[in-house]
């Protein structure tokens, strides 16, 4: 970053807001905004799935995007009342103590809002992808994630004493070596972010869909290695930032943890998407699996013994497969269909022992390839048909 020629020291109360300064405003309303949208379409997912939009990863979610939004607010208050992005010489000691304290809370904030937001990805990927014998994988995930926030705030809080130092420059005390403790934070997020990222991607290359829809999944999941990014540049900035002008060096790291946070906020609700996906972008775009794997049969003409969509014996087919009765005391099914399962019942089904998926197909080649040919039967043939039956212990 280029170094100015030096200001004389503001005379007003509140410091002068430059154009980086109005930056870091903008970044922090605009990233908490689009991170509650994705979080608005995750809930609509829930409603429109009939699940409860309060499972315990959830709840970890909003935590998580709640102290987004702290952390946004924080970034306008360094902004506005510390002088984020001015120089620290022309800043008063009034302003320098706000900024101080608020950059100590801030990094609080920062640990425990990407807390959550990384333990919600990681109980959800528990639920989706590990049985019951292989959940410990996903616990180990969360046991090193909560330690990496119990280590960035006891940095935050021991790096200096006593802790006024961070804040008071008359204070008497010593401080650490606070290049080297903010490094070692970044390392261990790196880690973190590795392991979380790095679990679903073999396992979603398994399952059985449309490749398109597949890629786009995978694509997904590999959009938080964005996060792995930010965290190794902030790393590599943390042995440039010049704690004797703190207030301008530490630009570009504020602007890259307000990006990770929402990067993060996005990821952990888009590989819910899909049934919103196929109701809204999938009309026009054609990213629905259904969509796709269906045929284009010729206007006004439907193979034999196909019903139309919407038709009633369409609609009784829908009926009799999510209208079961259940005997009370014995084990109970869902049967879904393939145009309604979602991202969670499919990877329960291929990867747990709750579940099986049979299939029905034309005499020539395999369920998969059948899948993939996405086709309607020729005549005489048997259009494949693929249900599941999960059950529910």
């Amino acid at each position: 970053m280029a170094t100015t020629e030096a200001s004389p020291v503001v005379g007003s109360d509140l410091p002068p807001i430059n154009h980086y300064g109005a930056g870091i405003v903008a970044l922090s309303v605009v990233m908490p905004i689009i991170a509650t949208g994705w979080l608005a379409l995750r809930v609509w997912t829930r409603r429109m799935r009939g699940i409860s939009p309060f499972l315990v990863e959830d709840i970890f979610c909003y935590l998580g995007l709640f102290l987004f939004w702290a952390m946004g607010i924080n970034g306008i208050l360094m902004v506005v009342y510390g002088g984020l992005g001015n120089h620290l010489r022309q800043l008063q000691p009034i302003q320098i103590l706000r900024y101080s304290q608020i950059l100590f809370a801030n990094q609080v904030l920062y640990a425990t809002a990407l807390g959550f937001t990384k333990t919600s990805l990681a109980l959800m990927l528990k639920r989706i992808f590990f049985t019951q014998s292989y959940s410990w994988v996903a616990y180990c995930v969360i046991a090193l994630n909560a330690s990496w926030v119990i280590q960035t705030i006891l940095t935050g809080i021991l790096i200096c004493q006593p802790v006024t130092m961070n804040w008071d420059p008359t204070a008497r005390g010593h401080c650490g070596n606070q290049t080297l403790a903010f490094a070692a934070v970044s390392i261990v997020d790196i880690i973190t972010d590795l392991a979380i990222m790095i679990l679903p991607l073999q396992m979603v290359s398994k399952l059985h869909m449309k490749r398109t829809y597949k890629v786009a999944l995978m694509g997904v999941f590999g959009l938080g290695f964005v996060t792995i990014i930010f965290t190794a540049v902030r790393l590599y900035l943390v042995f440039n930032v010049d704690f004797l002008d703190i207030t301008y060096s530490a630009i570009p790291t504020t602007i890259l943890g307000i990006l990770q946070l929402g990067v993060a906020n996005i990821v952990i609700s888009a590989p819910l998407l899909r049934p919103v996906l196929d109701r809204t972008l999938g009309k026009w775009f054609s990213l629905s699996v259904v969509n796709g794997s269906r045929g284009t049969p010729a206007a006004g003409s439907h193979p034999s013994g196909i019903s139309k969509p919407g038709s009633s014996a369409n609609l009784g087919l829908h009926n009799s497969i999510h209208g079961r009765p259940r005997a009370p005391g014995s084990k109970n099914f869902h049967r879904i269909t393939e145009s309604e399962e979602n991202l969670r019942w499919e990877m329960d089904v291929m990867h747990s022992d709750k579940g099986r998926t049979t299939y029905a197909a034309w005499p020539e080649g395999s369920p998969e390839s059948v899948m993939e040919m996405g086709t309607t039967p020729p005549a005489g043939k048997i259009l494949k048909i693929q249900s599941t039956e999960v059950t529910h212990e």
